[in-house]
């Protein structure tokens, strides 16, 4: 019998990241066939290989709170780009989880649907819920409202833009059209909005306005021109669909092989935005950024009157409820998990994940298939890290770039650290 070696990669991104790649080991060692297939350890150690690397977003985030120099002040277009660039990675995750929800009850896994639904609750929201995505538009809005009286004062002439539901799927479009009609300069042109209109028709967005079409084409203007690919590159590997493609394929439901490709990839998506002491996500690497900014917030935008102490206090707390919802360890407890509400995630889409690729193998999934969902899910992974790199250029090249600057982080005696994280 020929034994093939799992590698052991030190410094996985975090606690939780690491017990699903424990998971995942057992599971393949208790599986002879799994354990000898030379293309399924390969597959694995490439996995794990790829859950020790953090995206470079973290380090970024983290030396601006840290640092009292003054590169730490970040430049209206930089955070402009940075909100963009949240909700474009966080909206892969707001699609990914309903559709693991369908998935799994199309084939009548009911209770496996309602575990990761009710975790789901909490992302995209229910009448008890304000959606976390909404928590993301109102940080956009109020951080913006904020420091745009700031950038004013030091001679500039338009606020600062940022997406809200409308403009962030008018900007996916464009980035659409700029692609598949080979017209890169799409949306620069005062008649391009009639243009978006008839080349969108019979498409559904929220309800939107020229004014949401010209901040669309501004933060697609701003941004990388790859910013949306990585959104697509989910909805292509788990879902079969291609939002620069002339149709949809649409997969079997029955399909064992896309079915573990997604649970697969839930599973180390929510591991790895897991905040934990000393090792933020993305999520909490963010947060920590717009707590800096909290001081700020003193006087209405539109009519210049200080803020009362306590609608100040209002929306302080609505600037940081994104971030404090995901790492909500009053919810957590609540629903009997030990930790945050995130951290219970993670550990039911790993059983999940688990289970189903149990089935999967149980009822014919050959190693190799195994192994190329494996390939899958690591591929993704890097799409993410790639997605985070690309921003970062952007976002250095903004900074070399003489823009008004915005006040500075409130970083004296600050203790936070940011040692890793992920995703």
């Amino acid at each position: 019998m020929v034994t093939h070696t799992v590698s052991t990669p030190s410094g996985y991104v975090n606690d939780s990241t690491e017990y699903f790649i424990n998971e995942l080991e057992k599971f393949v060692s208790n599986h002879e066939n799994l354990a000898n297939n030379q293309n399924v350890i390969e597959a694995l150690n490439e996995l794990k290989q790829a859950c020790t690397e953090k995206p470079k977003i973290i380090d970024w985030l983290a030396h601006r709170v840290n640092s009292t120099a003054p590169r730490a002040s970040l430049t209206k277009e930089q955070l402009e780009l940075l909100m963009a660039l949240m909700m474009f990675r966080s909206s892969s995750t707001y699609t990914a989880i309903p559709n693991v929800v369908k998935r799994l009850g199309a084939i009548s896994m009911h209770d496996d649907a309602a575990k990761i639904n009710s975790n789901a609750k909490e992302e995209t929201g229910d009448k008890s819920h304000e959606p976390h995505p909404n928590l993301l538009y109102k940080n956009f809005r109020l951080l913006s409202e904020t420091l745009s009286p700031h950038c004013q004062a030091q001679g500039e002439t338009t606020d600062m833009q940022y997406l809200n539901p409308a403009s962030y799927q008018m900007a996916r479009y464009i980035y659409r059209l700029r692609k598949t009609e080979s017209n890169p300069a799409f949306g620069n042109n005062e008649g391009d909005f009639e243009k978006f209109k008839a080349a969108s028709r019979g498409k559904l967005f929220p309800a939107c306005t020229q004014e949401d079409f010209k901040t669309a084409v501004y933060i697609c203007n701003l941004a990388p021109p790859g910013i949306a690919d990585y959104h697509n590159e989910v909805l292509k590997r788990t879902e079969g669909c291609d939002e620069y493609g002339s149709g949809r394929a649409i997969r079997d439901p029955n399909d064992a092989f896309s079915l573990v490709v997604s649970v697969l990839e839930l599973a180390v998506r929510e591991a790895s935005s897991v905040d934990e002491p000393g090792r933020y996500s993305y999520i909490g690497s963010y947060g920590e950024i717009a707590k800096q900014y909290l001081s700020y917030v003193r006087k209405k935008v539109d009519d210049g009157y200080f803020l009362s102490r306590e609608a100040t206090g209002r929306v302080r707390d609505d600037i940081m409820k994104w971030s404090d919802n995901h790492n909500d360890a009053v919810t957590g407890k609540a629903q009997g998990w030990e930790a945050s509400a995130e951290e219970g995630h993670a550990k039911d889409a790993c059983e999940v994940a688990l289970s189903k690729t149990e089935l999967a193998i149980e009822q014919g999934l050959s190693p190799d298939k195994f192994a190329a969902a494996l390939h899958e899910v690591t591929e993704l992974c890097r799409a993410r890290l790639e997605f985070w790199n690309m921003g970062i250029e952007r976002l250095e090249s903004l900074g070399r770039q003489k823009h008004v600057r915005l006040p500075g982080l409130q970083v004296k005696g600050s203790r936070w650290k940011m040692s890793g994280g992920f995703f």
